[in-house]
C-alpha cells in the first residue's frame, strides 16, 4: 500500500494513458469496420424490397453481423405473415449469399 500512496500521481497518469490508447485502438477499429461493411438498416433494407413487404409488415425481425475467416455477413430473420423467412447479405457487397 506505501507503494501506492508514494507513487500515485504515476499510477493514475499510467491508466490515464492506458485508457487512451485503448479509445485510440477502438475508434480505429470502429472507423474501420464502419467504412468496409454496409450498415444493418442497409442490409435490411434489401431484404425488405427483394420480399416486397414494409418494416411494419414484417415481426420479430432480428439482424446478427457474423464473421469466420476475415469474411462477414448479415443474417437477417423475421416472420411475414406467419412465415418465418431468413436470410444472408454479404457485409462487403451487400450481395444475397446462398450459404
Amino acid at each position: 500500500m506505501g507503494f501506492l500512496k508514494r507513487n500515485y500521481k504515476h499510477v493514475i497518469g499510467t491508466l490515464i494513458i492506458l485508457i487512451l490508447i485503448e479509445l485510440a485502438v477502438v475508434y480505429y477499429i470502429t472507423t474501420q469496420f464502419h467504412e468496409k461493411y454496409i450498415r444493418k438498416d442497409e442490409a435490411v433494407g434489401l431484404v425488405l424490397e427483394k420480399e416486397g413487404v414494409e418494416e411494419e409488415d414484417i415481426s420479430n425481425l432480428k439482424v446478427k453481423l457474423k464473421t469466420k475467416s476475415g469474411d462477414a455477413w448479415y443474417e437477417i430473420s423475421f416472420e411475414k405473415e406467419g412465415t418465418d423467412c431468413s436470410y444472408k447479405i454479404d457485409a462487403e457487397s451487400g450481395e444475397f449469399r446462398s450459404d
